[in-house]
């Protein structure tokens, strides 16, 4: 039974076959490659199309990168302004502390530098606008003396204070506590003075 099906349905498919026509694939392949020719240019234009409306969205992305990249820059600036305002006013606070505990000298406590628009923390000691470096034996003496003072009234230590070379300076003002100051004088001996 099944096999006289199956010769009844090759029956069939040889008359079908009769009824198709020859086709020539080459000539079809032909046609095709004949399209495809057409078809190319227009495929490229759709690819540069795609390609485009691609960086046309990196650009507006960018755009929009370099905005908030702009605003983030400029909150930095206004934030780095405040700390230096911020700075600022706490070094002329802390100088104006410092220099109101001394009466003749000042504190210089920062410097500008030259190549920025900055400050250097600096700690100089000077009198009439002379650096400690720059003064006499007895003007360093004199200063010397003053910030002793300052720090020993600052500490609450009033300890002795020993003055050497004491023919050098004629003229300061009286430190805290115990002073102790020795002299060179010419052709005498040791000697101790108590006053």
């Amino acid at each position: 039974m099944k096999f006289q099906e199956v010769v009844d349905e090759r029956k069939e498919l040889e008359e079908e076959l009769k009824t198709l026509e020859y086709v020539d694939v080459s000539e079809q392949l032909e046609k095709a490659r004949s399209l495809q020719e057409k078809i190319n240019p227009i495929e490229y234009e759709i690819s540069k199309h795609k390609q485009y409306k691609r960086l046309e969205e990196q650009v507006i992305a960018a755009e929009a990168n370099e905005k908030e990249t702009l605003e983030l820059l400029n909150e930095s600036i206004f934030i780095l302004d405040a700390i230096k305002d911020f700075e600022a006013k706490e070094a002329e606070l802390q100088v104006k502390k410092v220099q109101d505990l001394f009466t003749n000298l000042t504190i210089k406590l920062f410097e500008e530098l030259k190549t920025k628009d900055e400050e250097n923390a600096t700690f100089v000691v000077q009198m009439d606008g002379i650096d400690y470096s720059h003064l006499s034996f007895s003007e360093k003496t004199r200063a010397g003396l003053e910030v002793r003072d300052v720090l020993s009234t600052q500490s609450g230590v009033i300890a002795p204070c020993f003055v050497d070379n004491g023919e050098t300076i004629t003229k300061f003002q009286e430190p805290n506590g115990q002073l102790i100051i020795s002299q060179v004088v010419a052709g005498k001996e040791l000697e101790v003075i108590s006053e």
